[in-house]
């Protein structure tokens, strides 16, 4: 009985400590969010941009130029049409930058 209770236990350690992928964690979803979390109302990143770049809100300030290509974004077609018109905000870029500082391979 204490042998076999022995090998039920190594066979649960060793699923708990083997190498799968963690499913909650990925770097197109969870990494920007953790970017947009860590900068609205708790960042110094949100008063560098105010105090010394001169931008009031970084939340719906916006860049007046980016290249798409150079920007891995979730951001449906018209949306990048309307950013490339109207200007792309600095919070979208920060979270696109969080998900393309994964690739290749993703460490979230």
């Amino acid at each position: 009985m204490m042998r076999q209770n022995k090998i039920i236990y190594f066979i649960c350690l060793s699923i708990l400590l083997s190498p799968f992928k963690a499913l909650g964690f990925d770097d197109k979803d969870t990494h920007p969010r953790f970017t947009e979390k860590a900068i609205i109302g708790h960042s110094s990143v949100e008063a560098y941009f105010r105090d010394v770049l001169g931008y009031k809100d970084i939340v719906n300030s916006t860049l007046p130029y980016v290249n798409e290509n150079v920007v891995m974004s979730s951001a449906s077609s018209s949306q990048l049409a309307e950013w490339n018109t109207n200007g792309w905000p600095i919070l979208e870029l920060l979270k696109a930058g969080s998900a393309s500082e994964d690739t290749p391979d993703c460490r979230a």
